[in-house]
């Protein structure tokens, strides 16, 4: 993790504003810094702030009456988690949990609303992030019932790697297991198989990708498809425009 802030242009969506809309947002960001693993929010909880993350992943899971979850999806540096509560109050609809290790800078959905009545720019900043997430949603849904669980498990270990921007991905079995809604035992026996074939070396705690091109051999087609409909995790930052 970062040992030092990040400025809020570290994130794609923030860094993307015109000034005069960036300025609206400014003196209401603080910085958190959220360990792996860390639960931000539950669901039927109101959103009470919305999270632009500097660097990291937060992970968005639904979770089932009986206490499984699965991930349905993912936002790093691309994009903000809470935008809705910038349109109008509502409720957690998933749990939010810190996917890695994650700078982010929050903002209380009070304030954030202020900031979108007064500005178009970050209303549809809102409104696109919402669009973001439904496509991965409905992407993740048709992969999760139709591909095995090796393709899912490398493609979920393709986009992880982006955004940690590493080789080297910091997690146990169980949590990855809570991602992809399967039983730790069948992450441990899929995570062997592809260790086998000489893709990843695993450890506890963490798995390191050696053989990138296997790995995305063994991944199913969603890995490009998130990559061609939702935006690129790793890219730079977009430039602020000087006007509107």
């Amino acid at each position: 993790m970062h040992t030092t802030d990040l400025g809020p242009r570290s994130n794609n969506l923030l860094a993307s504003l015109p000034n005069e809309d960036f300025q609206l947002l400014i003196p209401h960001l603080s910085c958190v810094q959220l360990a792996q693993g860390t639960v931000l929010a539950e669901p039927g909880v109101e959103v009470d702030h919305a999270y632009f993350p500097l660097s990291g992943a937060i992970s968005l899971l639904v979770v089932m009456r009986d206490g499984k979850s699965i991930e349905t999806g993912t936002v790093g540096r691309e994009g903000v988690v809470g935008a809705m509560s910038g349109i109008a109050s509502c409720e957690w609809q998933v749990r939010a949990i810190a996917k890695l290790p994650t700078f982010a800078k929050k903002i209380a959905s009070t304030e954030f609303r202020k900031a979108v009545s007064s500005s178009r720019a970050i209303a549809d900043l809102c409104l696109c992030s919402n669009d973001g997430l439904l496509t991965q949603a409905r992407i993740g849904a048709a992969c999760n019932a139709v591909h095995q669980i090796e393709a899912r498990f490398c493609r979920w270990l393709l986009q992880t790697r982006d955004r940690a921007e590493s080789d080297t991905i910091m997690l146990t079995h169980e949590f990855l297991a809570q991602m992809l809604g399967v039983r730790r035992t069948t992450v441990a026996e899929t995570s062997n198989k592809i260790e086998a074939a000489g893709a990843i070396i695993c450890s506890r705690g963490f798995i390191k990708i050696i053989d990138l091109e296997a790995v995305k051999a063994m991944a199913c087609q969603c890995y490009e498809t998130f990559r061609e409909q939702t935006p690129l995790v790793g890219a730079p930052a977009a430039q602020p425009r000087a006007g509107r």
